[in-house]
């Protein structure tokens, strides 16, 4: 880290507790927060983190829904990111990609600009991905 250490603001989206928000208001929060910081003339790194297809403590633990992901990933390399918007929690639910909500809070952010996914690995009991905008 640079000395002096640069500041670091953590964001946190309830991804695991109703109410949970939806993925609209994810994305409208991550707009607002784009529209912020592209006023700023700092520049600024934004982090999302979070699995992706998963089901812990279920049934479907050992289920990953890889193909779901790879079509995630395919829709945010093509720049339509804004599509994520429209899912429902319940098919986030369902797919096992909750916690995608901050993703999509990032993706409000960067808006329709194509990702650079560098890689997607999945194991026995969830997705894991590298992606990048650079804006």
């Amino acid at each position: 880290m640079p000395d002096p250490a640069p500041p670091i603001v953590p964001l946190h989206v309830n991804v695991y507790l109703p109410p949970q928000p939806t993925p609209r208001r994810c994305y409208e929060w991550g707009r607002a927060l784009g529209e912020i910081l592209g006023a700023r003339p700092e520049r600024v790194a934004l982090i999302a983190s979070g699995g992706m297809s998963h089901y812990p403590g279920t049934d479907r633990y050992a289920s990953p829904d890889v193909d779901w992901d790879r079509r995630v990933l395919e829709t945010l390399a093509a720049g339509r990111g804004r599509e994520l918007a429209a899912v429902t929690g319940e098919e986030l639910d369902k797919t096992g990609n909750i916690e995608l909500r901050t993703w999509i809070t990032l993706l409000g952010a960067v808006g329709d600009r194509p990702a650079d996914v560098y890689c997607y690995e999945p194991s026995w009991h969830h997705g894991n991905a590298i992606v990048e905008w650079r804006l």
